[in-house]
């Protein structure tokens, strides 16, 4: 057994030698028991220093002494006080601390504070020990101009968020991609933050370097839940990114079928159009989301806009083989015989990809097959040269007549 006592000439608890290797192992095992830091002690045996490496086969009686920070080196203080908080050692990181650690120290190499590490990690002790020692909550890290509020809102660490929110942590800095920590909450999905920093009064206005918004982030990623407590509290649905689009286009775009639902009875603008001219029905008419064209022509799109090359949905959902949306776009009361910028209509783009069921969905609608398009070529002279035998058949003059 070791015998053990403070300069002060406090004793403490015997410690049983077994399964200590070298002094090194005695300090782990009292910061373990007492948390004192291991690069503060300094261990003597008859008043003389014992090194991490010695052996304690013939140590019985230690003397321990806590140096000041000043007394060791600052690579190591800084180490271990990161090691105390990332590994839940509260009494060592206090003690270090209260003998003169820089709450405010950055790591090597990404610049992070350890308040910036402790609070991504969850840490909420380590955090609450930090910003008692008076850790500045708003430095930046180096990479990425992160502080240690948006590195927990962007983990969906909820109770550190809460403890910087009461410090009055900063809620509106924006990091090097513009990101603030409601919009890093919101495109994380995660719900609470997003309600504690609501409740803060945090701005849903601000846009990040790619202008997109809170609300328009967690629409791209699908996050319902979010996007709702978002709409709840007043966000606008009207800002656009550097595309052009909107929250309801980006929803659109990822095929978020409750997201544009609330966007929709939120009154979010259906028709509005992006920096390409698409419309939220132009763009899932072309991918083929059935359920999405059905949602907005309910909610009263307008089937006739015309997109890029002056194509309409009609057009695009025709060209593409989308039999279903034709259908629906036509009995929406979509115009058949509209032409794009090379004036080609909507049986023309159906008949060069080969598509017989549009086509003939078309022609029983009344589509006009002795249209042309700029090189003067109509609907049946597009079948003829891409080798469709089937609708060859279908636009000949007997046939269209046993159709009408």
């Amino acid at each position: 057994m070791l015998r053990l006592w403070k300069i002060s000439g406090e004793e403490l608890p015997n410690i049983d030698k077994e399964g200590l290797e070298n002094v090194k192992g005695l300090k782990l095992r009292l910061r373990a028991l007492h948390g004192f830091p291991v690069c503060l002690q300094q261990l003597l045996c008859d008043g003389r220093r014992l090194e991490n490496s010695a052996s304690l086969e013939l140590v019985r009686d230690v003397q321990l002494v806590l140096l000041p920070v000043s007394g060791a080196p600052r690579l190591q203080v800084s180490d271990e006080l990161l090691d105390a908080l990332s590994y839940g050692h509260t009494e060592a990181a206090r003690l270090l601390l209260k003998a003169g650690a820089d709450q405010d120290m950055r790591i090597p190499g990404n610049g992070q504070t350890a308040l910036m590490f402790a609070s991504e990690e969850g840490r909420v002790d380590a955090v609450r020990l930090l910003l008692e020692a008076g850790a500045d909550q708003d430095l930046c890290d180096v990479l990425e101009d992160s502080t240690a509020l948006m590195f927990a809102c962007e983990e969906g660490h909820v109770d550190v968020v809460q403890l910087l929110l009461e410090a009055r942590a900063e809620m509106h800095l924006q990091n090097r991609s513009g990101r603030t920590a409601l919009i890093l909450a919101s495109e994380g999905g995660h719900a609470e933050v997003v309600g504690l920093l609501l409740e803060a009064k945090a701005s849903m206005s601000l846009q990040d370097g790619c202008s997109c918004t809170a609300l328009m982030r967690a629409c791209e990623k699908g996050h319902g839940k979010v996007a709702s407590l978002l709409l709840d509290a007043g966000a606008s649905t009207e800002f656009r990114n550097t595309s052009g689009r909107t929250a309801l286009l980006l929803a659109c775009e990822e095929n978020q079928m409750e997201l544009l639902r609330l966007l929709l009875e939120a009154g979010a603008d259906k028709d509005v159009q992006d920096h390409y001219h698409s419309t939220a029905l132009l763009l899932t008419c072309e991918a083929g989301r059935w359920e999405l064209v059905h949602l907005l022509l309910t909610f009263g799109a307008g089937v006739d806009i015309r997109g890029r090359y002056h194509r309409t949905a009609l057009m695009s959902a025709c060209e593409k083989g989308h039999l279903g949306i034709a259908r629906l776009l036509l009995d929406a009361g979509a115009s058949i015989d509209l032409q794009d910028l090379e004036n080609s209509t909507a049986l023309m783009l159906a008949c060069g990809e080969g598509h017989f069921e549009i086509a003939k969905l078309l022609l029983e609608a009344g589509a006009d097959r002795n249209l042309q398009d700029l090189s003067g070529n109509t609907a049946l002279v597009i079948a003829r040269a891409v080798g469709s035998e089937e609708i060859v058949e279908l636009l000949s003059p007997t046939r269209l007549d046993s159709l009408e």
